[in-house]
């Protein structure tokens, strides 16, 4: 009705558990290791509404893993619904604590768990780099989607601040595709620097798949105008 080009939708909230999410794919890589390894407890932190915490406790459940998940007790906590409701449906173990201790007191809970004797994967940190690596999979399915239907995009549009952008541009540079990638940043900061952070994952994960190429800044394309500090309220 308003002109302008054809835009198609590539449905990754429908990839799989606990109401779908970009964490369904990546959690397919990164937690091969959690899995092969022997780890019995999948611990990670965010806010009360946090998309990678729900996808913690589902995927827990699933692989019939524990999960823990430090919550930030903030305007949303109560009452319990949402994503943090999910969590407690999925029967995680939720610690509520005060937002600027999150990231410590995350730490606590994954020092504790191996003083108890257990093997907690930190969902943030290790083997962080495979969920970039899922999107250079996914990168190549789009192209394949893309390619049997006959149709060649300008760009693909991401709303994305890490590991989504950041696969999809490794894995159109790794099949020269003709189009880039595009982030729509949804946190508030300044474009030199989202650029810089994803710079050396982006290595990590080109080395990762063998992929002779070294980033830098300007191979990035990511905006972070649109981004307001209320972002998930």
């Amino acid at each position: 009705a308003y002109g302008g080009p054809d835009i198609l939708m590539k449905r990754d909230d429908l990839t799989g558990s606990a109401l779908g999410g970009c964490e369904a794919r990546q959690f397919s890589f990164s937690l091969g290791p959690a899995i092969s390894e022997g780890y019995d407890y999948l611990v990670c932190a965010g806010d009360s509404q946090s998309n990678i915490a729900r996808h913690t406790a589902a995927a827990a459940a699933e692989l019939g893993l524990k999960a823990v998940v430090v919550i930030a007790r903030d305007q949303h906590s109560y009452p319990t619904q949402g994503n943090l409701l999910i969590n407690h449906l999925m029967d995680a173990k939720v610690r509520y604590v005060f937002p600027t201790t999150v990231e410590s007191e995350k730490n606590k809970a994954l020092e504790q768990l191996r003083i108890d004797g257990h093997k907690p994967y930190d969902m943030h940190a290790d083997n962080a780099v495979l969920r970039s690596v899922a999107y250079v999979e996914g990168a190549l399915e789009l192209c394949e989607q893309l390619a049997a239907r006959k149709i060649s995009p300008q760009a693909i549009y991401t709303s994305s601040r890490l590991y989504t952008l950041i696969g999809l541009t490794v894995g159109l540079n790794a099949i020269n595709a003709s189009m880039g990638a595009v982030g729509i940043n949804y946190w508030v900061e300044e474009d030199d620097a989202a650029r810089e952070r994803l710079v050396p994952v982006a290595n990590e994960c080109a080395t990762l798949i063998g992929l002779d190429r070294t980033y830098t800044a300007a191979d990035f394309e990511i905006y972070s105008e649109f981004a307001k500090p209320d972002f998930g309220e």
